[in-house]
């Protein structure tokens, strides 16, 4: 279900023959499964929204950086 923040098999993409294409990861991800999600599914890029946030609808900065420090990793 879109928006619902649940982690899926992000390796499943590769299969859709997306090849050189330009294109992001997002659903599930947070700072502890980006870095993993990310190479699996061969993502150009990751998005995120409810993955760093303390509670419904709040970003947590740490939880940002942290993610983008495993994103990068």
């Amino acid at each position: 279900m879109p928006g619902s923040g649940e982690a899926w098999d992000y390796a499943s993409v590769r299969n859709l023959g997306l090849g050189a294409r330009h294109w992001l990861l997002a659903g599930g991800l947070t700072p502890s499964n980006v870095g993993a999600a990310a190479l699996e599914a061969e993502a150009w890029g990751v998005d995120v929204s409810s993955g760093v946030e303390s509670s419904r609808g709040v970003k947590d900065l740490d939880l940002v950086r942290a993610f983008v420090q495993a994103a990068k990793a």
